[in-house]
C-alpha cells in the first residue's frame, strides 16, 4: 500500500509539472494555423511543446491514482523537483510515507518527462508522456497552478 501511494504521488508530480507549460503556451496563442477537423488527430497538436526550459519554474496539481487528495509538484531549476501534500493532510502523509514533502529530480527527453522522487531513501521513478502541450500519466492530465 505504501508503494502505491508513493507511486501515485510521483505520478501526480509528473503530471502537474507537465501541464503548466502546455497551458501557458495555449494562453499565449498558437500560430495562424486553421483548426483541424473535429475528431481528426493533428500531428502538430500531438508533437511535444513542453521542454526542460519552459517547464522550469512551473507548479502542477495532480491527484495520483487512488490518492484522495491533490499533490502540488514544483519543477525547479537544475532539474530539482519538490512534491508537497496539502498541510491539512500532512500528518497522514508523514505517517504513511514518512514525509509530507518529497524531493527528487526531473528531466525531459523528447516527448517524455521523467520524475524521480526519493521516498524512504528509495528512488521512485515515473515517466510521463508529453502530448502537445499536455503531460499525461496513466491517462490523466495535470492542472497547472
Amino acid at each position: 500500500m505504501d508503494k502505491k501511494v508513493i507511486i501515485g504521488i510521483v505520478v501526480a508530480v509528473v503530471v502537474v509539472l507537465g501541464a503548466v507549460p502546455l497551458l501557458s503556451k495555449a494562453k499565449q496563442g498558437g500560430g495562424g494555423e486553421a483548426p483541424a477537423a473535429a475528431g481528426a488527430p493533428s500531428a502538430a497538436a500531438d508533437a511535444p511543446l513542453l521542454n526542460a526550459s519552459n517547464l522550469t519554474g512551473t507548479a502542477w496539481e495532480v491527484k495520483p491514482g487512488d490518492f484522495p487528495i491533490a499533490v502540488t509538484v514544483n519543477l525547479n531549476a537544475g532539474g530539482k523537483v519538490v512534491a508537497t501534500v496539502p498541510a491539512a493532510f500532512a500528518p497522514i502523509a508523514e505517517k504513511m510515507i514518512g514525509a509530507s514533502t518529497l524531493n527528487g529530480t526531473w528531466s525531459v527527453e523528447g516527448a517524455k518527462l521523467t520524475i524521480s522522487i526519493i521516498v524512504k531513501d528509495k528512488a521512485e521513478t515515473v515517466v510521463c508522456d508529453i502530448v502537445g502541450d499536455k503531460i499525461v500519466v496513466d491517462g490523466k492530465e495535470a492542472k497547472r497552478l
